[in-house]
């Protein structure tokens, strides 16, 4: 696709350690008017600085010298834009990619909702007790109180307590290690067709999914940016749909033209 458009149209979403210099030199060029500024179809506005001329030197110079950059959305974009690289080196445009940077506290990071299909499992709480306590809660919170997930079940929500005293832990590998692979035969979370992701919000959709026969459903915490970080120093995997990150620039506002 990118070879053929020669063009990149979403940015990868970078993130880092910014300091009170860089604080300055971004509020300072918000002082001026934004060179675009309009409202989407949902509600979202957006606006555009163009960096001025005696800017571009110091913000140039603190990505050189602040330290290590990561990337928290785009991965596969990125990987693209490599191999057009890779097979262009003549062309020094195809050389980099389209990119946008946050500050680390900036980058919003939420979960996706795993529902399954359980029409053809057998599944019972009782599985479960062996490494979780299950207890009984109202509905799905955004406050998970120490539980590991959030679980829907038979028409009723539970939150799961981990017996096992533990450190951080990616939830969606927890997820995949103690119940969806050994208790339901989970191998390719990505193609299995009787698993179904949704982005996590306040909203209980458990009736909405029980309509579509997804009867267990799983609610997962939020991923912290320390984790993250250290997952991508020690060069370690996520399972997929481990992460919703935000935020997310429309597709086509910004292009990188290397053609």
């Amino acid at each position: 696709y990118l070879s053929i458009t020669g063009f990149q149209a979403e940015p990868v979403l970078v993130f880092g350690e910014a300091d009170e210099h860089y604080d300055r030199l971004v509020n300072r060029i918000k002082e001026d008017r934004p060179e675009y500024e309009f409202s989407s179809t949902d509600r979202y506005c957006h606006k555009l600085w163009v960096v001025p001329s005696d800017y571009v030197n110091a913000l140039a110079a603190f990505f050189e010298h602040s330290g290590t950059k990561y990337i928290a959305d785009g991965h596969h974009r990125l990987a693209s834009s490599v191999r057009v690289a890779q097979e262009a080196p003549e062309n020094p445009l195809a050389q980099g990619v389209l990119c946008m940077f946050m500050a680390e506290e900036q980058v919003g990071i939420e979960s996706f909702e795993r529902w399954f299909d359980i029409s053809s499992d057998s599944f019972d709480l009782t599985d479960l007790k062996a490494q979780y306590d299950v207890l009984p809660i109202n509905g799905p919170s955004e406050n998970f109180q120490g539980a590991s997930f959030q679980l829907f079940f038979e028409g009723k929500w539970h939150s799961l307590f981990s017996k096992k005293s533990k450190g951080e832990v990616l939830p969606s590998q927890e997820l995949l290690d103690t119940i969806l692979h050994p208790l339901l035969d989970v191998v390719d979370p990505r193609n299995d067709a009787r698993l179904h992701y949704h982005r996590q919000t306040e909203l209980d959709r458990s009736a909405e999914m029980l309509q579509q026969g997804y009867a267990l459903g799983f609610r997962l915490p939020p991923v912290s940016v320390k984790l993250l970080k250290e997952i991508a120093v020690n060069k370690g995997s996520m399972p997929p749909k481990s992460t919703y990150i935000e935020p997310k620039l429309r597709s086509g506002l910004l292009l990188h033209l290397f053609k």
